[in-house]
């Protein structure tokens, strides 16, 4: 697994991406590029872990978490803490 993952400059270009707020900007950005992410994009990871990471609390993780099921960017499994 690579120690680095590259954005591309192109992702603030994206629609999907100018219209989310700054904090959904920075959650979507934590979910593509975090230190659990894997090359298949699959990987275990829990609220508590990702509210340490990017200090929001995990009230509020859960509500980005939500957002971004609801707008078919992510699955999340509940059962098996996976994305």
């Amino acid at each position: 697994m690579a120690n680095y993952r590259q954005i591309k400059t192109r992702f603030w270009h994206d629609p999907f991406i100018q219209d989310l707020t700054p904090e959904q900007k920075y959650c979507y950005l934590y979910l593509i590029s975090n230190p659990a992410t894997t090359q298949c994009g699959i990987y275990e990871i829990t609220y508590k872990h990702m509210a340490f990471e990017t200090g929001y609390n995990t009230e509020t993780i859960g509500k980005l978490i939500d957002f971004f099921t609801a707008k078919n960017k992510i699955i999340y499994s509940a059962d098996t803490n996976e994305i």
